[in-house]
């Protein structure tokens, strides 16, 4: 009769255990503050799904008229420079210069775009008159990074 107590009260203690760990599961994917970006690529059809888009502004269509491979376009031109291995990566690291605390200086551009720029890395975020991502690249012309650092007080 005890072993049959101590098997139950066993069972119940791995029952609670694993609701535990599945609640945790749950909260930590629901609550993250970073959105999860799936890059696929299957001859050269590349796609962008982006869950749980909190914070996270979306890529700009551009020109192409496609935000997808409008991403992976400057990606390809400017993820070396900025210092990032992914498209993933590349886009997260974007949206975090929009984050107060990222050292990027929010510089209001008299053509309504908005620019995010980091006097130390010299490194911006462009963001498109509708308040998409058009840009991640590292400042490299003197007389456009010379106009940057007198505009954000450096």
């Amino acid at each position: 009769m005890k072993s049959k107590i101590n098997s139950t009260d066993a069972l119940k203690k791995i029952l609670f255990l694993i609701i535990l760990v599945a609640i945790i599961f749950f909260q930590k994917a629901i609550f993250s503050p970073i959105a999860e970006v799936k890059i696929q690529q299957d001859q050269n059809q590349f796609t962008l799904e982006t869950y749980n888009n909190r914070d996270q502004l979306p890529w700009s269509k551009g020109t192409m008229g496609n935000a997808e491979k409008n991403l992976i376009q400057h990606f390809q031109k400017h993820g070396e420079e900025v210092g990032v291995g992914s498209q993933e990566d590349y886009y997260h690291m974007a949206n975090y210069a929009l984050n107060p605390q990222s050292g990027f200086i929010k510089i209001l551009r008299t053509d309504g775009k908005i620019d995010y720029f980091n006097p130390i890395n010299h490194l911006l975020v462009g963001l498109s008159t509708s308040g998409d991502i058009s840009t991640f690249h590292k400042v490299v012309h003197p007389a456009k990074l010379q106009r940057l650092l007198h505009e954000s007080g450096n």
